[in-house]
């Protein structure tokens, strides 16, 4: 899934643009804008952008604890595929390999499997 055309279909406009403090992305619901740091690696960049496209499908508009576990968990779901997971973790047992399998960050990995256990 390309989550550029994603943003793009859901009205949201993406900007490579350092945000506000050191983040590597921020979402503003006024303006239906992400705005993800230049520097970030590419699978930085992915979660990244779809944790900001969590922000925005739950409709946040400033920062709480409880909002970025939503937005990271709404990262891990689009990122992570159920079949995919289910293979991964079959073959490996180890956080990085599982990442390494799944093109995404160990973060994504360690997110997913808590919510699946159903713990933050």
């Amino acid at each position: 899934m390309d989550l550029d055309d994603m943003a793009h279909a859901l009205g949201v406009r993406v900007i490579n643009e350092t945000p506000a403090g050191e983040r590597w992305g921020s979402y503003c619901h006024r303006t239906r804008t992400i705005r993800i740091h230049p520097e970030v690696a590419p699978l930085q960049r992915r979660y990244v952008l779809a944790h900001e496209l969590g922000h925005h499908y739950y409709g946040h508009t400033g920062c709480d604890p409880r909002w970025e576990w939503e937005a990271d968990v709404y990262a891990a779901t689009i990122l992570i595929r159920r079949a995919d997971w289910k293979q991964a973790t079959r073959i490996h047992d180890r956080v990085e390999a599982v990442a390494v399998e799944l093109s995404v960050l160990p973060k994504v990995v360690r997110i997913y499997h808590s919510h699946l256990e159903g713990t933050p």
